[in-house]
């Protein structure tokens, strides 16, 4: 099933790109931007290579909270995304939809986000020093790039299953303008701390992502650079774990 929904996603995209003119050239522009950002991506991991481990892991678990509430908040910002696996198409075959759900997932990893996605936390390895903590950010990439997937698919499928996909535009529009306008007191909180106020919280804040769908996966390879094993293997089964429901829980609301 997960093959045959890839060859189908492939096909379905060139005959897009194919046809549509537009969508080829932001494609194009999209996979351009990702070849000349790699460079900056890999010389910042490089950098924070040469940082004390707990700088280290304290950047790169804000980093992969920032991308995967990007993620989530994606469906909200730039109302409907592309559809083209909706999940009604399959309902005349009898399928269930937890059945279709990894290859929906297979099939949704072929974009220029989760391909940008998966290029970062991939060179997350480069930040660390330890070849097993190297090991464990490169393991972990799948994690992180499905758990930024399953975070815009919930959020998009909550959006219009509970509202229709005609309003939902209107919502997920007004959505967007919301988290834009309440962002602004966030932003305003932050600088009235002042700088050094503010970073001095970053730990604590970064201690409570780790536990979190947000960050797990991304303070793993930190724990294990530190030495500690059991931290290190309690917060990537976490960052697992939390794949898991959120597959079933996106599952369970796609039926």
């Amino acid at each position: 099933m997960v093959a045959t929904l890839v060859r189908l996603r492939l096909r379905m995209l060139g005959h897009v790109l194919g046809r549509e003119v537009w969508r080829l050239v932001l494609t194009v522009l999209g996979l351009l931007w990702v070849l000349t950002s790699l460079p900056t991506v890999l010389l910042g991991m490089r950098w924070l290579g040469g940082q004390p481990a707990e700088i280290t892991h304290d950047v790169l678990v804000v980093t992969g909270a920032a991308v995967t509430l990007a993620w989530a908040l994606a469906p909200l910002l730039v109302p409907g995304m592309d559809d083209s696996l909706d999940i009604r198409r399959f309902v005349t075959f009898g399928l269930t939809a937890p059945r279709l759900v990894p290859g929906l997932l297979a099939a949704g990893a072929i974009s220029v986000p989760a391909l940008m996605t998966g290029l970062v936390a991939a060179s997350a390895a480069l930040a660390w020093q330890g070849a097993p903590a190297s090991a464990l950010a490169l393991a972990l990439t799948p994690v992180s790039v499905l758990t930024c997937m399953l975070a815009a698919r919930l959020a998009a499928t909550a959006v219009t299953g509970a509202l229709g996909s005609r309003r939902s535009r209107e919502v997920t529009a007004t959505a967007g303008a919301l988290v834009a306008v309440l962002a602004i007191p966030l932003l305003v909180g932050i600088t009235s701390l002042g700088m050094d106020a503010a970073l001095e919280r970053v730990p604590q804040v970064t201690a409570v992502l780790a536990w979190t769908p947000l960050g797990a996966g991304w303070a793993a390879p930190g724990a294990l650079a530190e030495g500690d094993v059991v931290l290190a293997a309690g917060q990537a089964l976490t960052a697992t774990a939390w794949v898991l429901v959120g597959a079933w829980c996106w599952g369970r609301a796609l039926q």
